[in-house]
């Protein structure tokens, strides 16, 4: 237990490293975009890449894998119809409004914050399984996602093609996944010289990625986060009720351990960032989608540590 809080508290120093470091002078805001193109574009993919396919292939592994995913589509089909029926009795009378909350119950950044805690905190074992879930994750928000954005509202963007369909899943973060797992499949190794590479590389994900949360929560005042209560609301759906009643569908249920683990824990991680250019995308409103970001993740530094010491608990 010790050696998890440890973990946990390291990654969250990280997040003070680019808050302070951003409140004193030392990092700019307005080096976030260049930051995220190397954390998404270089070192997520070289993480995926050194962690998965360094995984010994058997039986257990290939059945836990199908398993994680097609729970957590189905995870994911019913916690957007939840949230939709809760959001629309939050008192949000614009029913675009209610749907964006809806989106911000469900929609988790278990890629951009996922990814580099679960490896960090968990190691590669449970890390291949949010890499996992993170792939239903991306059918969810480019297909339920956009349902529960439209949800009893005429669509506005007119005919949708194959390509405005396909093009949102042909990203690098996926096709590394996808080329990753093939790999592993396949059971075709690096030659050790390039991974050697591609670990050194990956091991700049975890540090990035939250010293870029940190810098992102200097944006505005910290009050500014607690005077809406439907935003607040939202964020606490998300980041307490939403992963508890994950928790209780997956107790009982005879999977193994780090399955339930992973499913859980990709519950926990606050609204996913991505959810801001796709409310843009749909015409919703990407301000109160911004704000659900913004304040999840701000509360999410108290009730991330909370959850995964009782997940330690729980499964490990």
């Amino acid at each position: 237990m010790l050696v998890i809080i440890s973990k946990v508290l390291v990654v969250f120093i990280y997040i003070g490293v680019g808050f302070f470091a951003c409140k004193g002078g030392l990092i700019r805001q307005d080096s976030v975009p260049a930051l995220n193109m190397l954390v998404l574009n270089i070192a997520s993919p070289c993480l995926l890449i050194s962690s998965i396919t360094s995984r010994r292939l058997n039986d257990s592994l290939f059945r836990n894998t199908l398993i994680t995913f097609f729970l957590s589509i189905a995870l994911f089909i019913l916690m957007s119809a939840l949230t939709l029926w809760i959001s629309r009795r939050t008192g949000m009378e614009d029913k675009a409004k209610a749907n964006v909350l809806a989106v911000g119950m469900t929609a988790c950044n278990s890629g951009f914050m996922g990814f580099p805690i679960a490896q960090s905190v968990f190691g590669d074992t449970v890390f291949y399984y949010v890499v996992i879930q993170n792939i239903a994750f991306n059918l969810y928000l480019y297909i339920m996602a956009i349902m529960q954005f439209n949800f009893g509202l005429k669509k506005f963007n007119g005919k949708v093609t194959f390509r405005k369909a396909i093009l949102p899943f042909i990203n690098v973060l996926t096709i590394s996944a996808v080329v990753s797992i093939i790999m592993l499949f396949a059971r075709i190794k690096l030659p050790e010289y390039a991974l050697n590479i591609v670990t050194t590389l990956a091991n700049v994900c975890i540090p990035v990625s939250m010293i870029i949360v940190g810098i992102k929560l200097t944006e505005g005042r910290f009050t500014d986060h607690f005077t809406n209560p439907k935003i607040l609301f939202t964020s606490l759906m998300k980041l307490v009720i939403v992963p508890v009643i994950t928790l209780l569908i997956m107790l009982p249920l005879p999977v193994a351990p780090v399955v339930k683990l992973a499913s859980v824990l990709c519950m926990t991680f606050p609204t996913a960032v991505i959810s801001v250019a796709l409310a843009a995308r749909e015409n919703r409103d990407s301000g109160l989608m911004a704000e659900c970001v913004a304040t999840s993740t701000l509360i999410s530094i108290v009730t991330l540590p909370v959850w995964m010491i009782v997940l330690t608990k729980l499964f490990l």
